[in-house]
């Protein structure tokens, strides 16, 4: 076995690139050694997490609104077009609809398009005419193929009268999450 010991490996010329080894070839990395990137590290797998970010509420939210109404929204910006967002959102809360007729509807958007839209059903969960008390939410992997800023928002309506979420019912407070996690490829 040989050792060759350098300080720096410099291409040729200027914009060519340097190969180490040849396909099939492995590189073994002993433990103790640091690799720092101060560059982009490209080809290296997918499955990384880029960034977080999270927004809460515990007050209650009362929506009278026949259209939808944004109850929570948060902004996010990929670092590439090639990422996910993975889109979590947490309503342990009792839902409440003023009367037995009516219809609460509760759906994700991105930038303002209903992005949960399946079918005749223009909602990702809709409810009738009851108190429930488990809670609501959505998982959504949303591929936007951006490297702009997009805003995710969970918005609600009714059909009639009122749909009234309560975060903090009978002492209990809790807590209306909405959290996006870029997913790098």
């Amino acid at each position: 076995m040989s050792t060759l010991e350098v300080n720096k490996i410099t291409p040729v010329g200027v914009g060519t690139s340097v190969t180490l080894g040849d396909s099939g070839d492995t590189f073994t990395i002993p433990s103790g050694v640091t690799l720092t990137n101060n560059g982009t590290a490209t080809g290296f797998g997918g499955g990384k997490i880029g960034q977080v970010v999270s927004v809460s509420n515990t007050n209650n939210l009362a929506i009278s609104a026949t259209t939808y109404y944004t109850v929570m929204s948060l902004a996010i910006t990929p670092s590439a077009t090639s990422s996910k967002i993975l889109i979590l959102h947490a309503a342990p809360s009792s839902v409440e609809l003023s009367n037995t007729s009516n219809m609460g509807h509760i759906a994700l958007f991105r930038d303002g398009t209903n992005i949960t839209t399946s079918g005749h059903n223009s909602s990702f969960a809709s409810y009738q005419g009851f108190s429930w008390g488990t809670g609501t939410g959505i998982t959504y992997l949303d591929s936007p193929s951006t490297t702009s800023a997009i805003t995710y928002s969970v918005q609600g309506k009714c059909d009639n009268t009122s749909l009234t979420f309560n975060y903090n019912r009978t002492g209990q407070q809790r807590m209306l999450s909405l959290t996006l996690i870029e997913v790098l490829a």
